[in-house]
């Protein structure tokens, strides 16, 4: 996927990773209003990190209320739990 006018957010990400990868983790929130591309933009980055190798994982907020408490981390965990392995997650 082709993104337009964000060279400086993938700069961004693409530093969060390399960090990442050297052992520094951290955290990258992307927020806006709706329609400005945050989904295509996490999608793109997604797509290019899993490529170089990091374990991509995904969790999305529901906007209409009435989901679980932590609802994108619960969806996040659990497709680590289907990548890596129930045992994994828990050590």
């Amino acid at each position: 996927m082709e993104l337009v006018g964000r060279d400086a957010e993938l700069r961004f990400l693409r530093d969060a990773l390399a960090a990442t990868s050297a052992g520094r983790g951290g955290l990258v929130l992307l927020s806006g209003p709706a329609g400005m591309g945050k989904s295509a933009l996490a999608a793109a980055f997604g797509d290019e990190a899993a490529r170089a190798g990091a374990t991509v994982l995904e969790g999305s907020a529901w906007e209409s209320g009435g989901a679980p408490a932590y609802w994108p981390w619960i969806q996040a965990l659990r497709s680590l739990v289907r990548v890596a392995g129930i045992v994994t997650v828990r050590e």
